[in-house]
C-alpha cells in the first residue's frame, strides 16, 4: 500500500511541476504576444484538474 501512495504523490507532484513550468511559458507568451489576455483560462481549466487529481490521490 505505501508504494501505491509513493506513485500517487510522485504522480501528482509530477503533474503539478509539469504545471507551473508550462504556465510560466503561456504567462510570457501571453504577455509578449500582446492583445487580450487568456492565460488565465488556461490557468483555471487545468488548475480545476491538477485540484482534482491531488484531490483524488489523497483520497486514494
Amino acid at each position: 500500500m505505501a508504494a501505491m501512495d509513493d506513485l500517487r504523490r510522485d504522480g501528482v507532484l509530477i503533474h503539478g511541476a509539469i504545471y507551473a513550468a508550462v504556465i510560466l511559458l503561456l504567462i510570457f507568451v501571453d504577455w509578449y504576444g500582446g492583445g487580450r489576455w487568456w492565460v488565465h483560462w488556461v490557468i483555471l481549466g487545468w488548475g480545476a484538474g491538477l485540484a482534482a487529481h491531488a484531490w483524488l490521490s489523497i483520497r486514494g
